[in-house]
């Protein structure tokens, strides 16, 4: 069992194993990562106490790895952390209880927590590890130090990856608890968070120890200021940001398809997706497809080809997008079941609400979408000539918080239909038009699917037309 000291409300935490840092072994060397979402940059002192001389690392930001610094005298220290450019004589944020410093050792210290918060036990903590590996990495693998940084979970159990299916787990890490684990060097390890439900995709470019330290809010949405990420942090001082893989939500919108089955690859990724209905899919970044069936009761791939594919190029770490498939997949109807991607990119700093448009409904002419109150057409701009799964802008349009929505053929003031709406300010969604216009046997009428992105995850709901 490794040895743990109360430290600043949290732990001091001294690993299981030992690995060779480079550093000068004659007297003890200290580093500092910055892991405090909410923190400002900070001055940080390791203060002796015996001779109240310090150690200063100064103006340390969010991410930020600070080279080594020796401490050349053994004996007890305790940090002490001020705003960045704060008088040393001023009042710090916070100080640590004791630690002790041994000549020889080497050590990173994980500036940790929350400063905006009175609750200690979330507040802001430095955890202390000793950077010692005593067993060899094998061939081709590297020591992974994974730091549970994570303030606002009190517990994460993290599985590590590797690309031929082999799993390794940290076990549950209590809040500010670490763990070493053995993983793979030069290959895509996928790094999985539970309970908070979330993945990220890591490689180790080298067999020198690594830490990874969890961080962020698991509540903010991935991509966002304070969301849920890993510092990967090498003994080198290299620092990466790495952000959650991104999540694709497929939208089931083809009026005349029975639930589908989604792969990736042969793995499935969702089953049983009926009209209207939303299914969250977090990836591996890079180029990735996704595959569909008709629904089985098994989840296993089907031989033969699918009924439709969804080609994903280029998806980025802490993005999301919306898929929509639509079409028909009744022989000799058209057009055929084909799908389309939607990077979500609202507009951050807007306070009202915004939509942007997608126009799924295979049978539509080219429509236009205006405000309506029944009597008089007003058209929004930007919802202007949109075919067949054609969107609006990027960023969003802002709309009134109750209106009606009406699907307008471009160049005409006729209303196909109308959907009444019921925004709030700040509402961030997508408003796909989705269905048939003419319906035939048991086709899905025409309709809006209101997909909205401020919920984590996102929710979709169906709207009648009035």
């Amino acid at each position: 069992m490794r040895a743990q000291r109360r430290i600043a409300g949290g732990m001091v935490l001294l690993p299981l194993l030992a690995w060779a840092s480079g550093c000068d072994n004659s007297a003890a060397t200290l580093r500092v990562v910055h892991a405090s979402i909410d923190a400002s940059a900070l001055d940080v002192y390791a203060r002796n106490t015996g001779t109240n001389t310090a150690t200063l690392f100064s103006n340390v930001a969010y991410a930020a790895t600070t080279p080594y610094q020796k401490i050349s005298r053994e004996g007890d220290y305790v940090f002490e952390l001020r705003p960045a450019g704060a008088p040393a004589a001023s009042a710090p944020l916070t100080t640590s209880s004791v630690f002790h410093v041994s000549t020889g050792e080497n050590a990173t210290a994980v500036i940790a927590g929350l400063a905006g918060t009175g609750d200690s036990n979330v507040g802001l903590q430095v955890l202390v590890e000793e950077e010692r590996f005593d067993l060899p990495a094998p061939t081709d693998n590297a020591w992974v130090r994974v730091v549970n940084a994570v303030p606002d979970v009190e517990s994460v159990e993290f599985i590590a990856t590797s690309s031929d299916g082999t799993s390794t787990t940290t076990g549950s890490l209590d809040r500010f608890g670490a763990a070493s684990i053995l993983e793979p060097v030069g290959q895509p390890l996928g790094i999985g968070a539970a309970p908070v439900g979330t993945s990220f995709t890591v490689t180790l470019t080298s067999k020198r120890a690594v830490f990874l330290i969890a961080t962020g809010l698991s509540t903010a949405a991935p991509g966002e200021d304070q969301a849920f990420e890993l510092l990967q942090v090498g003994i080198d001082g290299s620092t990466a940001i790495v952000q959650q893989d991104p999540i694709v939500y497929a939208l089931a919108a083809s009026p005349d398809a029975a639930s589908l089955d989604l792969f990736n690859g042969t793995t499935e990724v969702a089953s049983g997706v009926a009209f209207g209905q939303l299914s969250s899919i977090q990836l591996p970044p890079g180029d990735q497809a996704i595959d569909f069936f008709p629904h089985s009761p098994t989840n296993a791939r089907p031989a033969g080809d699918p009924t439709g594919s969804v080609q994903l190029g280029g998806l980025e770490a802490g993005k999301r997008y919306l898929s929509v498939t639509s079409g028909f997949v009744t022989t000799g109807r058209a057009p055929a079941l084909q799908s389309s991607v939607y990077q979500e990119a609202f507009a951050a700093a807007a306070t009202t609400a915004l939509l942007r448009v997608v126009q799924a409904a295979p049978d539509l002419p080219t429509v236009d979408l205006a405000s309506t109150d029944g009597m008089s057409v007003m058209p929004f701009a930007d919802f202007h000539a949109l075919s067949f799964l054609d969107s609006s802008t990027a960023a969003g349009t802002a709309v009134p918080n109750d209106f009606t929505l009406a699907i307008v053929p471009s160049g005409t003031q006729t209303v196909t239909a109308g959907f009444a709406l019921a925004s709030q300010a700040s509402t961030r969604s997508f408003a796909v038009v989705a269905g048939a216009a003419t319906p035939a046997g048991s086709d899905q009428p025409l309709g809006l699917i209101l997909v909205d992105t401020t919920s984590q995850p996102w929710v979709a709901t169906s709207v009648a037309a009035q």
